[in-house]
């Protein structure tokens, strides 16, 4: 059993991990000179670091 912050926890890391994984790819597919596919990389990239932020502002306490 987890708790609700500790599952928010698993999920960023899961979405950094796979950014990681991601940018590796960019790398390389870039030096293959393939530049459909790293347009297609970055726009998933973007999608993941997007859901990560917001993953980890829902960790942030909310001030008045």
């Amino acid at each position: 059993d987890l708790t609700a912050e500790e599952m928010l926890l698993n999920l960023i890391n899961d979405h950094e991990t796979i950014c990681r994984f991601i940018r590796d790819r960019i790398i390389l597919v870039s030096k293959l000179g393939d530049e459909g596919t790293v347009a297609l990389l970055v726009q998933l990239l973007c999608s993941h670091e997007k859901s990560a932020w917001m993953l980890r502002s829902q960790l942030l306490p909310i001030s008045t």
